[in-house]
């Protein structure tokens, strides 16, 4: 099965994204909450109002990290 999420974003006119951006869940500090990061790209195209960035990356499980750690080092 084949897991995906949509989000809309309002994102103020004055910001200008690349058509090639990335989009990542991210956590801010150890256990805060969830954002989600924009990382402009490097394409002369930019988005318009409606476009979709294609472009995303899979957020990091900081528990999932630790207890991969805890448990394959014994």
């Amino acid at each position: 099965a084949e897991y995906e999420a949509v989000v809309y974003l309002d994102i103020d006119k004055s910001v200008e994204l690349q058509d090639d951006s990335i989009a990542s869940i991210r956590t801010a500090g150890i256990i805060g909450d969830k954002f989600i990061k924009l990382t402009p790209g490097g394409s002369d195209i930019l988005l318009g109002a409606g476009d979709e960035i294609e472009e995303t990356e899979a957020s990091i499980s900081l528990e999932e990290l630790v207890s991969k750690y805890i448990f394959d080092s014994e």
